[in-house]
């Protein structure tokens, strides 16, 4: 798996991102916690969420690296999704189109452990 975590401090994130991606034409499953969404060439961007408690860790054990924005979260009360995409531009487009679709602070932390604001995502130094 390729991917990444999305964090928020609103707990039911996923609903609002599964929303987003069934507007942008995405599949929804919300019984299974699986949103995603093809783009014209059939590559997939997939979320699935919210992380239950026990796997919390994962994302909440640093350290953690900031990539971009001007802090880090505060990681005790933040929540997560797992994003799951092999292609960096497609997540990167599609986090955008998100973003600009939702409300409130959001963030990506990468397989490098490097905490994105998800306005403002690298694509050439984002490691999925």
């Amino acid at each position: 798996m390729r991917g990444a975590f999305l964090l928020s401090e609103d707990n039911s994130m996923f609903d609002a991102i599964s929303e987003i991606l069934w507007q942008l034409g995405g599949d929804v499953s919300r019984e299974d916690g699986i949103a995603q969404i093809r783009d014209v060439s059939g590559r997939l961007f997939s979320v699935e969420g919210p992380v239950p408690p026990d796997l919390e860790w994962e994302f909440r054990q640093g350290p953690h690296v900031l990539g971009s924005g001007s802090n880090l979260p505060d990681f005790g009360v933040l929540s997560a999704c797992t994003i799951e995409c092999r292609w960096v531009d497609l997540f990167v487009d599609t986090m955008s189109a998100i973003v600009t679709r939702i409300q409130g602070s959001y963030w990506i932390l990468d397989a490098g452990d490097v905490v994105w604001d998800a306005r403002d995502i690298d694509g050439h130094r984002l490691a999925l």
